[in-house]
This record gives C-alpha cells, sequence and structure tokens, in this order.
C-alpha cells in the first residue's frame, strides 16, 4: 500500500492492516512489531481519546520507531504528537517516516525521559515503554542499557503526580492498578488491556 493510500484512510478514520504499516520500516523491524509496536487499531483509539481536548499536545512515552504519533498525526491533524526515544537506531527511523508523510504536526525527540520536560504536554500515551527493565525476554538489542537503579516507572509517574487536573493518560499493557490514585479510570478496551485517564486532582 502506497504513502497515499495510508494517508487517506488514516485521515478518514479508517483502518489499515498492521503488515501494511509495518511494511514501511525496514524488514530487520519487523521480528520485534509484533511485541513492541502498538497496532493501528490501539493507536487509533487512544490518539483519539488524548485528542479530545482543546488544544491537545500529546507525548508517547518510549516511541520507538514512532507509529503510535506518525498514525496519530494522520488521524488528528490539528492535534501535537511528540514522542521521546532513548534508541538512537529506532529514533532516526521514525523521523524518517515522519518526513515520508511530511507531517508537520509530529516531532520526535532522542534523549532518556529522565533528561526531558513533560510539563509542556497534556496528555500521554505509554505502551510498556520500560518493560525490558523487568522482562529480560522482552529486550531489544539496540542501542540501549538500562540503569538498574533508576525505577523509570515511578519516575514517571512520579512526574504526573505534577500534572494539572485535566491531564490525560492512556496506557496499553500496564497494570491500571499502578497509575497513581490521582488519575481516575474513564474506561477500559481490547480485552482489559488499553486504559484511559483522566487526572482528578
Amino acid at each position: 500500500m502506497t504513502l497515499e493510500k495510508i494517508r487517506s484512510r488514516l485521515k478518514n478514520n479508517q483502518t489499515i492492516d498492521d503488515i501494511e504499516f509495518d511494511a514501511l520500516y525496514p524488514k530487520s523491524f519487523l521480528n520485534i512489531s509484533d511485541r513492541h509496536f502498538s497496532s493501528i487499531y490501539v493507536c487509533q483509539l487512544a490518539a483519539r481519546f488524548l485528542s479530545e481536548q482543546k488544544q491537545a499536545n500529546i507525548l508517547d512515552i518510549g516511541s520507538g520507531a514512532g507509529k503510535f504519533c506518525i498514525i496519530g498525526a494522520l488521524s488528528h491533524e490539528n492535534t501535537c504528537f511528540t514522542g521521546v526515544e532513548y534508541r538512537a537506531t529506532l529514533h532516526m527511523e521514525a523521523v524518517y517516516l515522519k518526513n515520508q508523510f511530511q507531517l508537520s504536526n509530529c516531532d520526535f525527540v532522542n534523549g532518556n525521559i529522565i533528561d526531558y520536560n513533560i510539563q509542556d504536554f497534556n496528555a500521554f500515551y505509554m505502551f510498556n515503554p520500560f518493560l525490558e527493565q523487568k522482562d529480560k525476554s522482552a529486550i531489544i538489542n539496540i542501542d540501549f542499557e538500562y540503569e538498574d537503579k533508576i525505577d523509570y516507572l515511578n519516575y514517571v509517574f512520579e512526574k504526573f503526580e505534577k500534572m494539572p487536573p485535566g491531564t490525560r493518560l492512556s496506557t496499553y499493557y500496564i497494570n491500571k492498578n499502578l497509575i497513581p490514585k490521582s488519575f481516575s479510570l474513564i474506561k477500559s478496551q481490547v480485552g482489559d488491556r488499553l486504559h484511559f485517564f483522566i487526572k482528578n486532582s
């Protein structure tokens, strides 16, 4: 499927097969896409929820090769999507694909989340970005080793506690009971794996 066909379908809130979209990435990424890339269906659901508020500014924490941000940006042209990813190899592929689609409402940052200011955003997407720290079978051998002394997930949640009421959060494959109590669960989908929260205090 061509870039223009993908753009047209996503712009009109239609879905496409993940295999069609993932084929835009290098073949070497296909062996990690099933476990580490969100499905298009999940991306569309999460992007829709996060972009419902006015002037939504969405950050994907652990954006990998940029699939969520690119699908979100194609589907919601008036919403800004940013992804932060530590691995330079994945980051470069995200930037390349963003440029291929000529997206102006999408940006990618190569960096560590502990060095990044999340206060500029009012909505967040997380697809279990720190799984590798807890599950060694999930390790992607690209450009990165965790500092074991840092609990990255708790670090992010501590930052979320300081966000203002109304902040939105969508998580995928993260235990909903781990989310800070200041966030209220709005709904769950995709077999209780995709969750939507709004901060209430």
